[in-house]
Parts: structure tokens; sequence; C-alpha cells
């Protein structure tokens, strides 16, 4: 694993394979100055066997509290799902 610090405070972490003399790269992840992820891209192996590319990137970042409202809709969310996962375990 590479860690490449860059000017701005941001790093870009590097995991690479060496295989038949040469190193591979298989996932670059980008971090902001706040260790925040802010893109990725990787390789992995589709269900046929190819090699494919990934490639992921979070915008419009914000870092503290959640606000009210979003933490409880996450609790109602999460409690409703543990009332399906009861029903489902009950045969409901």
């Amino acid at each position: 694993m590479a860690d490449e610090p860059a000017l701005d405070g941001s790093r870009v972490r590097r995991l690479r394979l060496f295989e038949d003399g040469k190193w591979i790269e298989l996932l670059a992840t980008t971090c902001g100055p706040a260790g925040v992820m802010l893109q990725q891209t990787f390789s992995a192996v589709d269900a046929q066997g190819h090699s494919v590319t990934g490639h992921l990137t979070q915008t419009d970042i914000r870092i503290g509290p959640l606000p009210e409202s979003l933490r409880a809709a996450g609790r109602r969310g999460y409690q409703a799902e543990l009332a399906q996962q009861d029903s489902w375990f009950h045969g409901a």
C-alpha cells in the first residue's frame, strides 16, 4: 500500500500487486484533508472473468453532525427494517 500526500493536505492511497515483474494498480483512493474519501478507482473481475475498472466519486460532502431530521428518518427506517425482519422470522 502506497500513501502519497499532496501539497493541499489530501492523500492518494494506492493498493498495488507485483506480478510478472510489474506493478498492477488494483485500487486508488483520493482522500481530502479531513480524511474523507473523495474519489476511488478500482479493478475487479466480472462474472464472465473479464477485468473491469470502476470509478466512484463523492461530491457535496459535509462534515459535522447530521441534522435531526436526517437522524430521525434514519431511526424510522431502521425500526421499519427491524419490524420487517421480525415478521420474516415469525412467519407473519
